[in-house]
């Protein structure tokens, strides 16, 4: 692949970080020798899940379909080779956000519409930024090319 793959995203990307909630499940054992794994203040272990919010996951669905549609209109099959990721976040308010949460958020809508086999693939962020002000509308721009091994 030498020509770079460009896909463009509407609306406000939202941080993947903040954008998560820490459910711990109930639960009820049958065994009462289960029951005796007890943390030093008394307290039942319970495995903490870490889930999106809903508004997080109606966002990441909503990007993961305009990528697929983006994806097929260019004809392009899943990469599954290295690749350098540069997204440019486009945000009309001028408030300051950390772009790195807002950049996994992109990571995981490319690899849940198949643009990207896994994230982990993504070998580096060159040319990434922020764009503020009242230029463009909310959205992102991400230009995806191979990663080189003698950079």
């Amino acid at each position: 692949m030498n020509a770079p793959i460009r896909f463009n995203l509407t609306g406000s990307v939202p941080p993947k970080k903040t954008s998560q909630k820490i459910i711990i499940p109930r639960q009820r054992y049958s065994n009462p020798l289960l029951e005796l794994a007890i943390e030093g203040d008394g307290r039942f272990k319970r495995k903490r899940k870490i889930i999106s919010s809903d508004i997080h996951q109606k966002w990441q669905e909503d990007a993961a379909w305009q990528l697929k549609i983006q994806k097929e209109e260019q004809g392009l099959e899943t990469i599954d080779y290295k690749v350098n990721l540069a997204v440019k976040i486009l945000k009309t308010s001028i408030a300051e956000f950390d772009l790195s949460n807002h950049i996994q958020s992109i990571e995981d809508a490319l690899q849940l519409a198949g643009v990207i086999k896994n994230d982990n693939l993504i070998y580096s962020f060159d040319g990434s930024r922020k764009i503020l002000g009242t230029c463009c509308p909310d959205g992102a721009v991400i230009e995806i090319t191979h990663f080189k091994e003698d950079e």
